[in-house]
């Protein structure tokens, strides 16, 4: 529903958050639009997601159906826009870098969010391990801060396996950009 000029800026801009060349612009648009289609959000409001956190997500390695399919996750709790985008990436730095209470908290818990080979979990992994660990709401404020807080006690509410199914979904999701282009033309 949104113009030309501004749908090329905002796909251009996600994919430069995550590293893609020109090349990949269809899977792009493909992932995107399985995104909005299964989820509690639009166009505009992944791409401001995506402008906070594609950067800080690509660079710990977490790969773009699974960003977007936390940011359509979290779209579905009412996180949305730069609020989802600026939460899944502090989210992360505050898992990777801890600091006094929070490595004391991740220690106790039994969070440990990097693999034998030093490379960050998937998303699906850590939200695992989080639900795995039994961390209470008050454990989930205290790791992840105001800010992220409520938007990962909302992923680990919904669970990892909502998050890899709809992580399948964005994998799966060839051509369905065109799909739903067909549908409108009719």
């Amino acid at each position: 529903g949104n113009d030309l000029a501004t749908t090329a800026d905002q796909m251009t801009n996600i994919m430069q958050g995550f590293r893609m060349e020109s090349g990949d612009s269809t899977r792009a648009a493909d992932v995107l639009t399985a995104a909005f289609t299964n989820s509690n959000t639009d166009l505009s409001e992944l791409a401001e997601a995506m402008s906070y956190a594609g950067p800080v997500l690509s660079g710990f390695g977490i790969k773009f159906e699974e960003a977007a399919a936390a940011v359509g996750l979290l779209g579905n709790a009412g996180i949305k826009s730069s609020r989802a985008g600026t939460a899944l990436s502090a989210a992360l730095v505050r898992l990777a870098v801890p600091a006094g209470e929070n490595a004391k908290l991740m220690k106790q818990l039994g969070i440990n969010i990097f693999g034998t080979d030093g490379k960050m979990l998937s998303l699906v992994e850590i939200v695992e391990q989080l639900k795995d660990s039994g961390a209470s709401t008050a454990d989930m404020m205290k790791l992840f801060g105001q800010r992220a807080g409520p938007a990962m006690v909302a992923l680990v509410d919904q669970g990892s396996e909502a998050l890899q199914k709809m992580t399948d979904k964005l994998n799966e999701s060839g051509g369905k950009a065109k799909e739903i282009a067909d549908v409108q033309m009719k």
